[in-house]
C-alpha cells in the first residue's frame, strides 16, 4: 500500500471512531433531548396553597415532557392570604434534585430569589361590624328604636383566600340577646371553612318596667300608689320582672320588698280568699247539668288559683278553681 493510501485509510478510521463515540455518548449520557432554561421572576402573585415552579418562573425547552415535569414541581407552601415569602435559588435547586432533575442540564437565570405574594380577600373591621349588626337586628323581637348595639369587639380585619365568601354566625344557646354576648363567625370560601373569629357585642334594650315607690311589707296588698313605671335597660331587669302594673295591683306581696326595686312575678301572689280548713261549696257544672256539694280546703288560695279540695262526703281530693271566698269550681 502506498503512503498516500495509508494516510487516506487512517483519516477514514478516525472519522468512523468519532462518529461511533458520538453515537454512544448521545445514547448513554443524555436523559433529555435538550437543555431547559428556567427564568425566575422577581415577584409572583399566587392564589393557591402550593408554590409550583411554573408560577414563579418561565420554563423553556424543546422537550415538552420535561416542561410538564418541571411545571408541576412543588417548591414550597404559599404564605397565608395577604402575606408574602421569599424563595431563593438554593431552594429551587434543592427541589429540582429531589425530583430527579439533572441540574447540569438546567440553566437557571434571573434574580437570586423571588418574592411570592398570596392573593386574598380582605374583610375589614367595618364590614365585620355590619355583619354583626345585621345579624343582631334580625333576631331581636323588640322595636329597633328601643335597641342600642354598641361595644362590638373583634379583630381588625380578616384575610381569606380568593373565591366565593360566605359566613355562619353562632350565638350562645338560649341567649336572650341582652347585655354583652359572644358570637362566633365562621368564614367559608367556596363552601369550605377557612377562618373562625370571635366577636363580643353589647346590646341595650330599653322598655317599661314596674318598680316600687316605697318599701312594701310582707302580705301588703298592692295598690296603684305603691308602684310606678320607668324605662330601663332590660339587661339590668330580672327575666321575671313585671312590665305592666295591672298584673300586680290587687295582689299582695309574699315577702318584704325594698323601695325602687323592680317588681318580680315570684314576689307577689293572689290575696287568699280561702284558707286551709275552710268549708266551701264545690260547683261542677256543664251545659245540661249542675252539681254542688261541700268540700274542705286542703290549702289556701286566692281568686283564680287552683287548689286541692277534699269532698266532705267521699273524702276524695279534687282540684278546683277559687271563684270567691266560699265557692270553688271544678273545670270540665
Amino acid at each position: 500500500m502506498s503512503k498516500k493510501s495509508m494516510i487516506l485509510v487512517r483519516k477514514i478510521l478516525v472519522c468512523a471512531i468519532c462518529a461511533i463515540g458520538s453515537f454512544v455518548c448521545s445514547g448513554l449520557g443524555m436523559s433529555y433531548a435538550s437543555i431547559a432554561q428556567i427564568e425566575v421572576y422577581q415577584r409572583a402573585d399566587i392564589d393557591q396553597d402550593d408554590i409550583l415552579l411554573d408560577k414563579i418562573s418561565e420554563i423553556k425547552s424543546d422537550d415538552r415532557e420535561l416542561i410538564n415535569q418541571l411545571k408541576n414541581i412543588i417548591i414550597g407552601s404559599c404564605p397565608l392570604p395577604g402575606e408574602s415569602r421569599n424563595v431563593d435559588r438554593g431552594t429551587i435547586i434543592m427541589k429540582l434534585k429531589q425530583n430527579n432533575i439533572d441540574i447540569e442540564k438546567i440553566d437557571i437565570i434571573g434574580p437570586q430569589q423571588v418574592m411570592v405574594f398570596r392573593q386574598g380577600n380582605r374583610i375589614s373591621a367595618k364590614e365585620i361590624e355590619k355583619i354583626i349588626l345585621d345579624f343582631v337586628y334580625t333576631r331581636l323581637p323588640w322595636d329597633k328604636s328601643k335597641i342600642k348595639v354598641k361595644g362590638i369587639q373583634s379583630c381588625d380585619e380578616v384575610i381569606l383566600p380568593t373565591g366565593v365568601i360566605s359566613y355562619e354566625i353562632s350565638p350562645p344557646k338560649n341567649t336572650d340577646y341582652l347585655g354583652t354576648i359572644p358570637l362566633s363567625i365562621q368564614f367559608l370560601v367556596n363552601g369550605r371553612p377557612e377562618r373562625k373569629i370571635w366577636v363580643s357585642v353589647s346590646i341595650e334594650v330599653f322598655a317599661e318596667v314596674v318598680v316600687t315607690k316605697r318599701p312594701l311589707g310582707r302580705h301588703k296588698m298592692i295598690t296603684e300608689d305603691d308602684l310606678e313605671v320607668v324605662v330601663m335597660d332590660l339587661a339590668k331587669v330580672p327575666s321575671n320582672g313585671i312590665k305592666n302594673s295591672e298584673v300586680a295591683v290587687g295582689k299582695r306581696t309574699k315577702r318584704q320588698i325594698d323601695a325602687y326595686a323592680v317588681l318580680q312575678e315570684d314576689q307577689i301572689e293572689n290575696a287568699p280568699l280561702i284558707k286551709r280548713g275552710d268549708i266551701v261549696i264545690i260547683v261542677a257544672e256543664s251545659d245540661v247539668l249542675k252539681v254542688t256539694t261541700l268540700g274542705r280546703a286542703k290549702e289556701k288560695g286566692g281568686l283564680g288559683d287552683v287548689i286541692c279540695i277534699e269532698n266532705v262526703d267521699s273524702k276524695k281530693g279534687i282540684y278546683a278553681k277559687v271563684m270567691d271566698s266560699k265557692t270553688v269550681r271544678v273545670e270540665f
